[in-house]
């Protein structure tokens, strides 16, 4: 972020040390993100692998059922989310940065802040909406999986 450009004839940094702070946020958030994402997957192995060796047979059948059963309660979640995101998305984007910022750096003023006229609202609405897209996609794909799982064990 340590970016100069030349306005108006002089050189001066692009983003002001508010700005900076923010991004610096904005990465621990997202790096914490990944680490959520790869404990997550992490733990799903082990219970799969843990389901394997405790049930043998029944595994597969208990694996589906329990990712049928945790998708209804993650779909309705993520419902509610998407629903308000459509509905006031500036009420969304507002509480969204009060549960996972503890200052107010996200506050930016168009008129001293140049990261947010880089970054209008429309960025973060088309944003919002292509991660709950990914979610829906894995949603629809590891549930088609359990349905034909739980299908195959029903019938051998």
């Amino acid at each position: 972020m340590d970016v100069v450009v030349t306005i108006d004839g002089e050189r001066e940094p692009m983003f002001n040390q508010r700005e900076i702070d923010h991004m610096v946020d904005v990465v621990v958030l997202y790096d914490n993100a990944m680490l959520v994402r790869n404990l997550s997957l992490i733990l799903s192995l082990a219970i799969v692998l843990m389901l394997g060796v405790m049930y043998r047979k029944k595994a597969l059948r208990l694996l589906a059922r329990g990712i049928q059963n945790a998708s209804v309660v993650f779909g309705v979640i993520l419902a509610f989310l998407a629903t308000y995101a459509l509905v006031d998305f500036y009420g969304f984007w507002t509480q969204f940065h009060h549960v996972f910022f503890t200052n107010d750096l996200w506050l930016l003023d168009p008129n001293t802040d140049n990261l947010i006229l880089m970054v209008p609202g429309e960025f973060f609405f088309a944003l919002v909406f292509r991660i709950v897209g990914g979610f829906v996609a894995a949603l629809i794909v590891v549930n088609v999986l359990a349905f034909f799982a739980q299908r195959k064990k029903e019938s051998v």
